[in-house]
């Protein structure tokens, strides 16, 4: 379930089981990351932040390095948090400490908003020459 990307019902699975050990954790941590980010990306910033949480919650739950969940998780919250201004809610120095520009660093560019960064995304990249020819 979670290979094929259907997060919602391999978190049910592991919630029905009686106990959770480090490596569904791991995964539960992994699977709530990506269905927040999901849900962040389809506009339902509460949902999104609820299961950000989550996975943060099951990050402290696993011995297995969650480095770059804990790190993204909190840019995601950040933007949930405040859409309109996500570096208000973001300890700068504590993720650019953990490993901005080795992990989702275009989300990071774009929310700071680095007009110079050459985005892949698409959406991004649009929207940041939009801002560019309004500057001008």
């Amino acid at each position: 379930m979670y290979k094929s990307g259907d997060y919602d019902q391999c978190m049910s699975v592991i919630d029905a089981l009686p106990e959770i050990d480090d490596e569904l954790s791991y995964i539960y941590a992994h699977a709530a990351f990506y269905q927040g980010k999901n849900l962040m990306d389809s506009g339902s910033l509460q949902s999104a932040k609820n299961m950000l949480l989550k996975a943060l919650m099951h990050c402290d739950k696993t011995i297995y390095s969650t480095k770059e969940i804990r790190i993204t998780s909190r840019l995601y919250l950040a933007v949930c948090e405040n859409v309109q201004s996500p570096l208000l809610e973001l300890d700068t120095e504590e993720y650019l400490s953990g490993f901005a520009n080795s992990y989702d660093c275009e989300f990071f560019k774009y929310i700071t908003p680095d007009l110079s960064f050459h985005y892949k995304n698409e959406i991004f990249k649009k929207h940041v020459e939009a801002k560019t020819l309004m500057k001008r």
